[in-house]
């Protein structure tokens, strides 16, 4: 069985948020900020921490729709 093929950022970004977990850099995206000041958000307590799956650090997306962090867009997630 072959390993699946990680979904680039651009695709991941047209996806829609609900049930989904989201990466750094889709995170950092969405915000239009760079990663290293996601870490330092976290880090201040400005924003919330991440899960750990395995190695991978993940935001549920419900979280931050919850949170007012991301929008959702025309009411589709």
């Amino acid at each position: 069985m072959a390993t699946p093929k990680k979904l680039s950022l651009a695709h991941r970004l047209t996806l829609p948020l609900k049930d989904r977990n989201l990466r750094l850099d889709e995170v950092s995206a969405r915000l239009g900020v760079a990663q290293s000041t996601v870490d330092k958000l976290v880090y201040d307590g400005e924003f919330p921490p991440p899960l750990r799956i395995g190695t991978s650090k993940v935001w549920p997306a419900e979280t931050l729709l919850n949170a007012g962090l991301l929008l959702r867009a025309g009411g589709r997630e």
